[in-house]
């Protein structure tokens, strides 16, 4: 059986995809759905640190860290980073001036502190603002250090399997916090909602998104042959594994249906399969009886005469 021909002739029917994506669609919120079991959920809990964390992860790390490098997004990080310790500053202000003028009257005493606490906590402040209003200018050389660092731990990351192994670790044990579990979960239900909610409309993202995939699915089973052999191979071990375990349960089963058939019914089911062969041998047997029995009668009769009984 040519299972990639079928398949493929399938799915590059239209007629045929956008009911199949429909359905598909309508069976999403129970996959979710069990998802959300508690058992699966655990198992999740514990497979996705293992899978992203992983001695792989550090590779990709560093990866998604080159992409951010090149496209100049590290320094929009920097400037975020930069701008909240502005904006931390700026609220605590008073506070951070309070306790530099208590530090300054425990080293120089109470009248040095009442003299110069003041002036001191609002040159300290004003100092650290400003080295911070340098640091954010673009150009500026803890930009270009910042830069810099990065192409060097991103080398090492690519390059030294052991750092790579390094970051694979870190990752795996944020994965694992109980506080950062939460939040994936957290987000992974607000995600349900909405995909369950859009798998509901058959004009939704879900419904257009599965259509879409079939489609490739069907053209990629016509152009590669390499995929069409793979999948019928795929088909016949799957086939060739089931059989030898279901040969016994079919056996029996057969056994036990049969076994509990009575004389009419087996009579009744033989004469409904065997149809126009039983005809056939009925009428057979009918006219070879007629043939035998006057043959043994003419020799009767040519021997003995009339014979009456």
């Amino acid at each position: 059986m040519n299972l990639p021909g079928i398949l493929q002739r399938f799915l590059s029917d239209p007629a045929a995809t956008r009911p199949a994506a429909q359905a598909l669609a309508e069976l999403l919120p129970r996959l979710l759905a069990s998802v959300e079991d508690g058992r699966a959920r655990r198992v999740l809990g514990r497979l996705v640190p293992r899978i992203l964390g992983g001695a792989g992860a550090g590779r990709i790390f560093g990866r998604a860290l080159r992409g951010m490098l090149e496209g100049g997004r590290h320094q929009e990080v920097f400037g975020f980073i930069l701008s909240q310790l502005k904006t931390v500053l700026a609220e605590r202000e008073e506070s951070l001036k309070h306790a530099i003028e208590t530090r300054v009257r425990e080293q120089g005493g109470r009248l040095v502190g009442w003299a110069v606490g003041a002036s001191v906590a609002r040159r300290v402040i004003g100092q650290i603002n400003s080295e911070l209003a340098k640091m954010d200018a673009q150009g500026s050389d803890l930009r270009l250090a910042f830069d810099e660092w990065m192409r060097r731990e991103i080398a090492r990351i690519e390059d030294d399997p052991v750092r790579a192994a390094e970051i694979g670790r870190a990752v795996k044990r944020v994965l694992m916090h109980e506080t950062v579990q939460a939040w994936i979960w957290d987000v992974w239900s607000r995600a349900r909602l909405a995909m369950e909610e859009d798998a509901r409309r058959p004009s939704g993202r879900t419904v257009a998104l599965i259509e879409g995939a079939l489609a490739n699915l069907g053209s990629l089973l016509e152009s590669d042959e390499g995929v069409r052999a793979r999948l019928q191979r795929a088909a016949e071990g799957i086939a060739m594994s089931l059989l030898p375990a279901g040969q016994t349960q079919m056996s029996d089963f057969i056994a036990k249906v049969i076994g509990g058939w009575d004389a009419d019914t087996i009579t009744d089911r033989l004469e409904l399969r065997v149809g126009k062969d039983l005809q056939y041998v009925r009428i057979n047997g009918t006219l070879v009886g007629f043939l035998v029995g006057g043959l043994v009668y003419g020799v009767l009769r040519a021997t003995f005469g009339h014979v009456s009984f």
